[in-house]
């Protein structure tokens, strides 16, 4: 018999409403017992007392909210108790539930795995719950919530059907090869199997998914007593970093995280690059290169009256995904900066701000703005991006099989690879036996969830 299982659905500590979720083939019992009525109508509020089953003793007045399954969220008879949020009250509420027999608290994410055994969830639409749950920016809110409502599921499930076809139809050329099969059906199929594999490639190049669940890894490196940490701090908007005009205050890397416009930032600020025969600040140069491999952009800062000496490990970090800005141009005194004789290999314009004037600084939002947005991709949010390395993997997988079958000579052969195709794009929405991958997806969860 399968356990009822109950927790609370809503945060912990004092609350005005408190939410316990139950689900599972008892609801519908302690639901009765608990509030000396039948059940009410499904999904529709009511208002109901609460007796402890042992003394019958009233714990409280609560609203009710009846899910018979397998129209739930789980798929089984579930319920839902909005009681006073106080510590006693759910205490209370909780002693009560245990009273009754095959019924027990829910592990972490057991509701959702409930809903993934019943077929109310794909393994896509779970990993979007998640990420919903735990979204701290409209971005990932946005992503999170188009993957729980099957944006993602919805286009794997549209290449399996084509794999399906090719695969009945290499099926048919092998089980029938007398009959009067099309001549053109091999070419016809090997067309649309070509198209699938040039999406998924095109996919697979599109990291906007990941980026955006992780956030964007940005650093900023500079000489030292560029105004970096000053830099790190007007950009956080707090005091993050200490500053002092003193050289080489930062001696290790400092890791914040931030919301632009709605994107999650990793920004992280280093120790100042230069040459040095002091072992510390060596070794901390060194792990502020070796941030340089991690980085997905970078922004190089710049003392505009301390050019003449910058150090060459500094002008090697420039590519294309470098922002160079030149700080303290209040100094400059109508001198010109020749910038591409600093930097030849600089494809993009540099940014010109002074921290302590306040100049500049809207010109470096825009163009820093783009630069994400350029990476993003951020005008395709219609098109659904995977958003973990397992969707990598076995989208990688299943490419490569793909591949193999229109390479390869005969159709016995083909047939295999494209049931390996099949097989690796179903891992990701959990359409073929992946129980090893079950407890990676479910830790993610709460409890209640």
């Amino acid at each position: 018999m399968t356990d009822t299982i109950f927790a609370l659905a809503s945060g912990m500590g004092k609350s005005a409403i408190s939410v316990v979720r139950v689900s599972g083939p008892q609801s519908a019992i302690i639901l009765e017992t608990l509030t000396k009525k039948t059940v009410p109508q499904a999904r529709l509020a009511s208002l109901r007392y609460l007796y402890h089953p042992s003394d019958q003793q009233i714990i409280d007045q609560a609203l009710i909210l009846w899910f018979p399954g397998p129209k739930s969220f789980t798929g089984e008879d579930s319920v839902e108790f909005h009681l006073h949020g106080g510590p006693a009250v759910l205490n209370l509420f909780f002693d009560a539930l245990q009273t009754f027999g095959q019924t027990r608290m829910a592990e972490a994410g057991e509701f959702t795995k409930r809903a993934f055994y019943n077929q109310k969830l794909d393994l896509t639409k779970v990993e979007g719950l998640a990420d919903l749950v735990a979204a701290e920016t409209v971005a990932q809110h946005r992503q999170a919530f188009q993957q729980y409502q099957g944006q993602l599921s919805n286009l794997y499930q549209k290449w399996r059907h084509i794999l399906l076809y090719a695969l009945a139809q290499f099926e048919a050329l092998i089980d029938f090869p007398d009959e009067d099969l099309p001549q053109d059906l091999k070419e016809k199929i090997f067309i649309s199997l070509q198209e699938l594999k040039h999406q998924i490639a095109s996919h697979l190049q599109d990291k906007r998914g990941i980026h955006i669940r992780d956030g964007i890894k940005i650093v900023l490196f500079g000489p030292p007593n560029a105004g970096k940490s000053t830099f790190l701090n007007y950009l956080t908007q707090k005091e993050t970093a200490i500053t002092s005009p003193i050289a080489g205050t930062t001696r290790d890397s400092i890791e914040i995280k931030m919301d632009l416009d709605g994107i999650p930032i990793l920004l992280c600020d280093t120790a100042g690059i230069h040459k040095t025969k002091h072992p510390i600040e060596n070794e901390a140069i060194k792990r502020s290169l070796d941030r340089a491999y991690e980085a997905d952009l970078k922004i190089i800062l710049i003392d505009v009256d301390n050019l003449s000496n910058l150090d060459q490990r500094l002008v090697d970090l420039i590519d294309p995904q470098t922002l160079i800005v030149f700080n303290k141009i209040d100094l400059l005194k109508n001198r010109h900066i020749d910038y591409q004789k600093i930097f030849p290999t600089l494809s993009t314009k540099p940014v010109f701000i002074s921290l302590k004037e306040n100049l500049g600084l809207d010109s470096f939002h825009n163009q820093f703005s783009q630069m994400i947005n350029y990476y993003l991709g951020k005008n395709s949010y219609e098109i659904p991006a995977f958003t973990r390395q397992r969707h990598q993997n076995a989208l990688q997988e299943c490419h490569d099989s793909i591949h193999r079958a229109l390479t390869t000579e005969t159709e016995e052969m083909i047939a295999e690879d494209l049931r390996l195709a099949l097989r690796t794009l179903g891992k990701i929405t959990g359409a073929v036996n992946i129980e090893d991958l079950l407890d990676v997806v479910f830790k993610e969860f709460c409890i209640g969830k």
